[in-house]
């Protein structure tokens, strides 16, 4: 038993290096509370690479749930999306820098991408990932 141990042991010392490196980047320290580091004056975040879900107008605000219409102007057949907000949801203004819910207005131009299943019903219903708007 006692080389068994042994044997235990080298691999706990080799491991340790290798497990260590494991972990977060170094210098993206976060509270782990999304709604607290994505405010205002928070040093820029980085913005999506990949195409967003929607690009458009902010035609009604609540505190939970945004509609966004590509095409406010016309009746029906545009790309609307009812966008609801949640504690992962990721708030940015153009420049990358946090911004809370309450800084989204109606009239403002947004991009937003989503997360997860979008319910297809009219407009569309999805949970926003990320959203960036125009002050």
């Amino acid at each position: 038993m006692p080389r068994l141990h042994g044997f235990s042991a080298v691999i706990a010392i080799l491991a340790g290096p290798i497990l260590a490196g494991c972990g977060a980047p170094s210098g993206q320290a976060s509270s782990g509370n999304a709604a607290h580091d994505n405010v205002a004056g928070t040093k820029a975040q980085a913005i999506p690479s990949t195409a967003p879900y929607i690009t458009g107008i902010v035609t009604m605000v609540t505190a939970e749930m945004l509609l966004v219409e590509e095409n406010p102007a016309q009746d029906h057949g545009d790309a609307k999306v009812n966008l609801r907000l949640n504690g992962s949801t990721r708030i940015l203004r153009r420049s990358g820098a946090g911004a809370r819910p309450s800084d989204l207005r109606m009239g403002q131009s947004l991009s937003a991408w989503v997360a997860g299943p979008v319910m297809e019903s009219y407009p569309v219903q999805a949970v926003a990932a990320v959203i960036i708007f125009e002050p």
